[in-house]
């Protein structure tokens, strides 16, 4: 049985685009690790400062800042989860703070009464990476301890258990249920 070769070439055309669909998710895989490393190497050792502001208090362990913007999916995700897990005492410990650029921001996120939200664009510059939704956690001395990129694909019951854990924040009896987006 012989194929024609408009067929053949048919053929060809899509192992190739299947080659280039598998190699462009192995880069970007490598990318996201690559990042991951990166981040962990410099915002784990070497330590910016954060404002006065952001500091814990009120016997806080740390303050969880999640940077967030007004039109990002991913923050809005972000924001109900963490909104869940302060709501279930999973954040029992930690000062958890929502900061955006502007109110304008602020004003496209459900308000939360259960962690404190600043709109403020001088703080705001001083923790935006250039990504967000970024979660950060500031020790006691107003140094990052860690830094987090959060991506769509992100498991935020994970995040936020590593966050209380990189926070020394070891009780691991509570669980966080994710809300799910509805339509």
């Amino acid at each position: 049985m012989a194929i024609s070769v408009s067929t053949a070439l048919a053929l060809l055309a899509l192992a190739v685009a299947v080659f280039a669909l598998l190699a462009v998710g192995g880069v970007y895989g490598r990318l996201k690790q690559a990042e991951r490393a990166l981040a962990d190497m410099t915002f784990g050792e070497i330590a910016s400062s954060m404002p006065e502001e952001l500091r814990p208090r009120d016997g806080a362990a740390a303050t969880v800042v999640l940077t967030l913007d007004g039109e990002c999916p991913t923050c809005h995700q972000l924001a109900a989860a963490v909104d869940a897990a302060v709501s279930d005492g999973v954040m029992t410990g930690l000062r958890v703070v929502r900061m955006f650029a502007t109110e304008e921001s602020r004003g496209r996120h459900t308000p939360s009464d259960l962690v404190e939200t600043y709109a403020d664009p001088d703080l705001w510059t001083a923790v935006y990476e250039g990504y967000t939704p970024t979660v950060s956690i500031v020790d006691r001395n107003g140094r990052v301890v860690h830094r987090r990129f959060v991506y769509p694909d992100t498991d935020l019951g994970a995040l936020v258990r590593d966050l209380r854990a990189r926070a020394g924040v070891t009780d691991h009896s509570a669980s966080l249920l994710v809300p799910q987006e509805t339509s």
